[in-house]
């Protein structure tokens, strides 16, 4: 396990405290584009325990293969990927305006961070991180982009 990585039991704890919030639907749909199989592990965890659906790919290609036959409510994205960099389907990904992107990366320069915001992201999150304060970020954007029933407007 390398360095920045939470241990998976950090995951199983956090998801314990926050048994019951029951925020998620099983209706919004995560897609965690990430290379580190620890995390993949432990956001699985995480989000299925908030009643979210989870995707996971681990390459950009993998990635786009996804967005192109799944709707998606919410991206997690690392920038640094072994087929190409976030920041470029980060790009796509608003062009499109497929869905919200949080950037979840060790990239923590200002300049990296500037660019994720410039480039559309909603927010930035620096490895390590608090799983806690990701639920609670991935709660806020997704309250925030709800989809609208058309009929109550």
């Amino acid at each position: 396990m390398d360095g920045w990585t939470f241990p998976f039991v950090s995951f199983i704890i956090i998801s314990r405290m926050l048994k019951n919030r029951g925020k998620g639907s099983m209706n919004e749909t995560i897609l965690l584009i990430e290379d580190n199989e620890s995390i993949i592990m432990g956001l699985e965890y995480l989000l299925t325990e908030e009643q979210y659906t989870f995707l996971a790919a681990k390459t950009k290609k993998e990635a786009q293969d996804l967005l192109a036959s799944r709707q998606v409510d919410l991206v997690l994205l690392d920038v640094s990927l072994p087929d190409g960099n976030g920041f470029d389907l980060c790009r796509k990904i608003k062009e499109h305006d497929i869905a919200p992107v949080i950037f979840l990366t060790a990239k923590d320069e200002e300049k990296d961070v500037v660019l994720g915001f410039d480039l559309g992201a909603d927010d930035y999150v620096i490895k390590p991180f608090s799983p806690k304060e990701l639920m609670l970020r991935v709660d806020a954007i997704m309250k925030r982009f709800a989809k609208k029933d058309p009929t109550t407007d």
